[in-house]
């Protein structure tokens, strides 16, 4: 489950063009490869 809430969180939003987690800490998150 905490890995499908990760990509929910960190999928680009089409109407935005960011992610939820760019909208709640107004920074670009960074990935782990």
């Amino acid at each position: 489950m905490h890995n499908h809430l990760w990509a929910y969180r960190t999928t680009m939003r089409t109407p935005t063009n960011v992610t939820l987690v760019e909208l709640v800490y107004e920074t670009e998150m960074v990935q782990p490869l």
